[in-house]
C-alpha cells in the first residue's frame, strides 16, 4: 500500500475534496484519485504554493519540515 491509498485518498474522500492543479495541461481539471506521480510532480518546483500546501496538510505534514526536508534534498 503507498502512502496516497493509505493516508490521502481516505483524508479526500472524507472531507469531500477534490486537488485542482495536478494536470499541468489542464490546470483546472480536479480530482479526488491523485497518482502518486501527479503528486511528486507538484513538488518538483517546490515554492509552497497552495496546492503544495493542501497536499501536506492533508498528509499531515508541517510546511517548516517538508521544507527542511526539500532543502537536504536538494543540497
Amino acid at each position: 500500500m503507498s502512502v496516497r491509498k493509505l493516508l490521502l485518498k481516505p483524508k479526500l474522500i472524507a472531507q469531500s475534496k477534490t486537488l485542482t492543479g495536478l494536470y499541468p495541461h489542464n490546470p483546472k481539471k480536479q480530482t479526488d484519485i491523485p497518482t502518486a506521480e501527479r503528486l511528486l510532480r507538484a513538488f518538483y518546483n517546490f515554492t509552497l504554493n497552495l496546492l503544495q500546501q493542501e497536499i501536506m496538510s492533508l498528509l499531515g505534514l508541517s510546511p517548516f519540515i517538508t521544507t527542511w526536508w526539500i532543502i537536504r534534498l536538494r543540497n
